[in-house]
């Protein structure tokens, strides 16, 4: 091939690669610079003012602790041969030692003596209560006599034991309060043999404490005067934080309520809970009073760097409001009316 001949197809080549780059350079130029980056504003978001109320407010687990002690001391020796239901009302078997039935009566005096025909007193006359209450007895006049033997034998056999119509020591347990929830030792079990002395059965001794648990992070939820409001079932409970000590490990608090008065939290529907030796229920705690007035979305209030804090109302008036309270994104203003319309802001979008 001739010189003249290699140059001109070098210089085609050439010539070839300018026009596909030129080519190229145009249509990207084309493309990319027909995009348009005008905005467009979206049309403003209204928000309507309501009455209404704010406030800062936590979830805790709320317990309800119903303390505990000892109500019977074992009198008799034998094998365990019935353990009954820690839900104890008037006349109901404890447990039953051999052919012996330990019975619950309700009695503000504790049983101290053998009861038989003939015996007198007020032990006895508890012993009749009890009897008529299970509709075995007709009445009780604190004589313990012909008829109340045949109602107690009646009320053995019905327990399981044998019908002796004598109430040994330690066959009858006094509570204060019938019905009720007790906790047996977990020394008492089926087919043991049982001693004189042991501590078989504990009941509620005083009124609940309600109280709310919280870790180091969760302390400033719970200070003193919150407010607390749970319920249990259709029934609704309000308490305050009444004092806030730290919890055993150290870790946490333990923050304790009451009523509003310094009074019992359940006051006299303690009856509505389970008489269980703890309960936990869900409740909300508010750190501080709600605040109530005329409410709207905080994201219509926009503050001025001298601190003062404005909204825009719809008909694009701007108007100076002031914060009276705060919580979960809403405020309460004054300077706004109840059915009025603020501003919520624009969004911009790209065509």
């Amino acid at each position: 091939m001739s010189k003249s001949a290699l140059f001109l197809r070098i210089l085609g080549a050439l010539l070839a690669l300018g026009v596909v780059f030129g080519a190229g350079w145009w249509a990207g130029s084309a493309t990319f610079g027909s995009r348009s980056t005008d905005p467009e504003v979206a049309p403003p978001t209204y928000a309507e003012a309501r009455q209404g109320h704010v406030g800062r407010e936590y979830s805790f687990g709320i317990t309800a602790r119903l303390p505990m002690a000892p109500v019977a001391v074992n009198t008799l020796e034998g094998v365990i041969t019935a353990i009954g239901s820690p839900d104890v009302a008037q006349g109901s078997l404890l447990y039953r030692v051999a052919q012996t039935p330990v019975i619950a009566v309700r009695s503000q005096l504790p049983f101290y003596r053998d009861l038989s025909e003939g015996a007198r007193g007020d032990d006895v006359h508890a012993l009749q209560q009890m009897l008529v209450d299970c509709g075995l007895l007709a009445g009780a006049d604190g004589v313990f006599g012909a008829g109340t033997t045949h109602a107690l034998k009646q009320l053995q056999l019905s327990r399981g034991g044998e019908a002796t119509g004598v109430a040994p020591l330690g066959s009858l347990v006094a509570f204060s309060t019938l019905p009720t929830h007790i906790s047996f030792s977990p020394d008492l079990r089926m087919a043991t043999l049982i001693t004189t002395g042991a501590t078989v059965i504990s009941a509620p001794s005083a009124q609940r404490d309600f109280i709310i648990s919280a870790n180091k992070q969760q302390v400033e939820f719970v200070p003193v005067g919150a407010e607390v409001v749970f319920n249990y079932g259709d029934a609704s409970f309000n308490a305050v934080v009444s004092r806030v000590e730290p919890n055993t490990s150290g870790e946490g608090v333990v923050a304790y309520l009451s009523s509003s008065d310094g009074g019992s939290v359940c006051a006299d529907r303690c009856d509505v809970l389970p008489t269980l030796p703890e309960v936990t229920m869900l409740g909300a705690v508010h750190p501080e009073k709600s605040v109530e007035g005329v409410v709207i979305p905080a994201a219509a209030v926009v503050t001025l760097s001298d601190g003062s804090t404005k909204v825009l109302m719809s008909d694009g008036e701007e108007r100076q409001v002031t914060i009276r309270g705060s919580g979960q994104g809403l405020v309460v203003v004054e300077g706004v009316a109840v059915g009025e319309k603020v501003t919520l802001g624009v969004e911009v979008v790209s065509r």
